[in-house]
């Protein structure tokens, strides 16, 4: 019992360290169909199904395009079925999402699939041409997600004429994976976002606008500093952006119900010499460096952040502490009750007037 004591202190902080950089498997199908018809569904009433605006059902083997409040009541939803691969059935069990379809062809815009090159191995891709050739739009996804993420991005890229490449990167799924085949918060990543910057480069760009959702944003800001292809950024897009990892693990901390203290231990840890193997990490993930409120004067180039009041992944304090830091650089819009990378959904036009008027401000040529 008396050796027993001092090493659980050890073993939730090596459990906290490799939760903190592990790749997470498939998200929990947790919402039930209640009933549904050729144009309607209906759902338990929760926070997530009662927003205004429209999302994904992601159910297995298929998934639904999910529209506007039609009627609620104290216990149910009922929302508009716009489109569904599969009819849905009263009992159907499934997963919320802000994905509203995994298959690029809803764009409604002819694509290609490509592949970028990496130190990693190949990374697939999908390329949206547009009408400026030498001005493109690359588009990363967050942790635990793919590159159907950040797809509601094109539409806004589209309008203003860009070339839209939608990438993939090392451990997602799609592409090759790591050695250590964990998550290195961006601090390795950011190579993968290199490399399509150097296919882009290659293609004709000539300019760059990175779209960042979650972590994807601080791969964009790694990229910003650390590319030799980092002059073709002329700006940022942000969307529910991870700007400081420690605000962000603190935060999923709380709504997960775990302590503070082996979360602290942890992220030390995975950060320092030696220690980061006990994590499985094959080198330290630079923590410091990743606090891009306290380096936001560093940043030089037009950002715009999209971020939702009530995330509780992503804290929203953290985008306002951003913008304040760096004024002249960063633009921020906040939507009200709305949570993490949901801001698309819950007022497209809102979310998509918001980047046009942010070209206009930020005097970004294209």
């Amino acid at each position: 019992m008396l050796t027993t004591i001092p090493l659980l202190p050890v073993a939730v902080t090596i459990y906290a360290a490799r939760r903190i950089v592990s790749i997470p498997g498939a998200s929990k199908n947790d919402l039930t169909v209640l009933s549904a018809s050729t144009t309607t569904v209906t759902f338990p009433k929760t926070r997530r199904t009662s927003l205004p605006g429209e999302f994904g059902f992601r159910f297995p083997g298929g998934e639904a395009h999910i529209g506007g409040v039609v009627h609620h009541d104290n216990a149910t939803v009922v929302r508009t079925l716009v489109e569904a691969s599969k009819p849905l059935v009263a009992g159907l069990k499934g997963r919320w999402s802000g994905i509203i379809s995994t298959d690029p062809s809803k764009i409604d815009s002819p694509y290609t699939e490509v592949i970028v090159p990496a130190a990693t191995g190949s990374l697939p891709a999908w390329l949206f041409p547009g009408e400026k050739s030498s001005v493109w739009a690359l588009h990363v996804h967050g942790h635990a997600s793919d590159r159907t993420q950040p797809l509601r991005g094109i539409y806004s890229a589209q309008k203003q004429g860009l070339t839209s490449l939608v990438i993939s990167y090392r451990n997602d799924g799609a592409s090759t994976k790591a050695a250590d085949s964990a998550c290195h918060l961006g601090d390795t990543e950011w190579e993968d976002l290199a490399a399509a910057m150097e296919f882009a480069a290659g293609c004709g760009a000539r300019k760059i606008i990175v779209y960042g959702w979650s972590m994807g944003a601080m791969i964009a800001l790694l990229a910003l500093e650390r590319s030799k292809y980092r002059d073709l950024i002329s700006g940022l897009v942000l969307v529910s952006p991870v700007l400081d990892w420690r605000q962000v693990l603190a935060a999923n901390a709380v709504r997960s119900s775990f302590p503070q203290w082996p979360l602290k231990l942890a992220t030390f840890a995975i950060g320092a010499p030696i220690l980061h193997k006990i994590a499985g990490l094959d080198t330290q993930v630079e923590m410091n460096r990743m606090n891009w409120i306290a380096r936001a004067r560093e940043i030089q180039v037009p950002v715009l952040v999209l971020h939702g009041t009530e995330d509780d992944s992503s804290p929203f304090a953290a985008s306002r502490q951003f913008q304040e830091a760096n004024p002249s650089c960063v633009t921020l819009v906040a939507f009200p009750r709305t949570g993490h990378t949901q801001e698309w959904n819950v007022d497209r036009s809102r979310w998509e007037s918001a980047v046009e008027e942010w070209y206009r401000m930020a005097g970004i040529e294209l």
